[in-house]
């Protein structure tokens, strides 16, 4: 085809979605999607775990791409399940029994958030196509609304503005609060 990166990115999109389809019974446009941005300190991947232990979030399976870096480990959130907890589940129910990679959805049916948590680097000159990748699965799913959890440059913050903002948002210079869902001018900081 003309467009190389478009039709590879179609086709990882296309089976990412079968993945999470098949592994998960959720009406995703229920969802809200938290995404673990690869950046400075591994601020993003580490809140994204804080918040997947928080909602108790279950590995739904393995996004598999030429972006990042592989990767396998045994599960990084293992649990200290009781152990009728675990004589109770099913034969590969358990995160325990499977290893994990590079990039892996999570979700939480019972709060409808879901997790793209990525525990590798991204591969050189690959961010551009990780991004679309990225978008393009949150496109295709349908999800109500998408979060990207990243970190931060120290040197635009405000402390006055931070005193009283009940939220941070970053946003591009062109954004605005009210272009952001939810988000009152009064609540907001703009970073």
């Amino acid at each position: 085809g003309a467009f190389p990166e478009m039709e590879k990115t179609e086709s990882v999109v296309e089976e990412w979605v079968r993945r999470a389809c098949a592994s998960v019974d959720a009406v995703w446009s229920e969802y809200t999607l938290y995404i673990a941005s690869i950046g400075v300190g591994d601020v993003g991947q580490l809140a994204v775990d804080i918040l997947m232990h928080s909602y108790d979030a279950r590995r739904v399976t393995s996004l598999p791409s030429d972006d990042v870096v592989a990767y396998v480990s045994t599960n990084p959130l293992q649990r200290e399940d009781k152990k009728e907890d675990k004589e109770d589940k099913k034969e590969g129910e358990n995160d325990d029994d499977v290893m994990h990679t590079a990039m892996e959805l999570y979700a939480s049916p019972r709060h409808r958030v879901a997790f793209v948590q990525t525990r590798s680097m991204l591969r050189a000159a690959h961010t551009a196509s990780w991004v679309r990748t990225i978008d393009a699965f949150a496109r295709a799913l349908r999800v109500r609304r998408v979060c990207v959890v990243a970190s931060g440059n120290a040197s635009f913050r405000n402390n006055d503005a931070s005193m009283h903002a009940s939220l941070r948002v970053a946003a591009s210079p062109s954004s605005s609060s009210s272009s952001i869902e939810g988000v009152e001018e009064e609540d907001a900081m703009m970073m």
